[in-house]
């Protein structure tokens, strides 16, 4: 990877899938401000059993699909729409935005198989009453 050291993965560098990875650069290089890994438990890969579909569980997909991140410099909702026509640019297929994180906003960005570069699966994380919850994209891009 040109942009980010394994070490940044939280050893978790040789479960990401390949894809994720050139994806992850990409998407780096055309944001063109430093991408953070998110410091958060569970950021990048997670073990969860079979049942779960979550594109972080390997246990599942036999790697990780799926990498939380935080890209400097998107603190405005013109920054959050920027970063998410990029990954959909970039091929990410699945995408959240998500301005309530900490330390600052941040994105879900996976490359899960059921779903086409252009055409990604899409959501935004919003706080209600003290909880992260899952929201309409619409709601975190207007």
């Amino acid at each position: 990877m040109k942009y980010f050291k394994p070490d940044e993965f939280g050893g978790d560098f040789d479960l990401l899938s390949h894809d994720l990875k050139y994806k992850l650069d990409q998407f780096r290089e055309a944001w063109g401000e430093p991408v953070m890994v998110s410091p958060a438990p569970g950021a990048v890969a997670r073990r969860l059993g079979y049942d779960s579909k979550s594109q972080h569980n390997i246990d599942r997909w036999g790697e990780c699909r799926a990498v939380d991140v935080m890209p400097f410099e998107m603190n405005t909702v013109a920054d959050r729409v920027r970063a998410f026509n990029l990954s959909v640019q970039v091929g990410f297929t699945g995408i959240g935005i998500a301005p309530v994180w900490q330390p600052r906003p941040g994105m879900h960005l996976d490359v899960r198989k059921d779903r086409t570069p252009g055409k990604p699966a899409k959501w935004g994380y919003a706080r209600r009453d003290g909880r992260q919850v899952i929201v309409a994209i619409d709601e975190v891009l207007k």
